[in-house]
């Protein structure tokens, strides 16, 4: 694959992990969802969250701005530590 595909592979799930934290439905069912779709390639991220349930839990009390915030700001100090 040339790297321009991967990227644009990788943007696209990145969504689908922007969309399950932002979920307007039920988050188990969301999480449900996600695992069905990328699961087979990112079962330690599903299993993290399963795992993390409870502490991410308080998190979706937060509107979906606040949490898109919360999101890029987390990724965006990720990066920097690097």
């Amino acid at each position: 694959m040339t790297r321009e595909v991967v990227q644009e592979r990788l943007e696209g799930e990145q969504q689908d992990f922007l969309d399950a934290a932002a979920a307007t439905t039920t988050a188990a069912t969301a999480l449900d969802d996600l695992e069905a779709k990328l699961g087979g390639r990112y079962p330690a991220i599903i299993r993290l969250w399963r795992t993390a349930w409870a502490e991410f839990i308080p998190f979706l009390d937060y509107e979906i701005e606040t949490r898109k915030i919360i999101i890029s700001k987390n990724t965006i100090e990720s990066l920097n530590a690097r």
